[in-house]
């Protein structure tokens, strides 16, 4: 197998070029048919899109509301201001937001749309 990047001829059985350590892969078979998505794991990605893209709103809400009139609320004990909690949210939200974003990536390539 040629290596892409520096041209090196490998043997077949590689995955790794010997002269430059790209990892190099054999062609895939074109598949024969494409499957549709799986109904559930579309509507996961979506529910769980809209929690994480919902979390990102409302923590930017709290942290607007807390610019406007602060107030605090109590925790496991203790004291956080509403800007606090609008920080957790948005990093919550955009955590879940990216790993919806991750799977529906793969999923399309998995499903050879891309």
């Amino acid at each position: 197998m040629l290596c892409p990047f520096c041209h090196t001829q490998n043997s077949d059985d590689v995955f790794k070029c010997v002269t430059c350590g790209l990892y190099i892969h054999p062609p895939h078979p074109a598949p024969a048919h494409i499957e549709a998505a799986n109904p559930v794991i579309i509507a996961t990605i979506w529910i769980t899109g809209i929690v994480g893209f919902s979390c990102v709103l409302g923590g930017i809400f709290a942290i607007y509301r807390n610019a406007v009139s602060p107030s605090e609320v109590e925790l496991f004990g203790s004291k956080l201001t509403t800007g606090h909690v609008g920080v957790a949210f948005v990093f919550i939200g955009v955590v879940v937001f990216g790993a919806v974003v991750r799977k529906a990536f793969r999923t399309i390539v998995e499903l050879g749309r891309i």
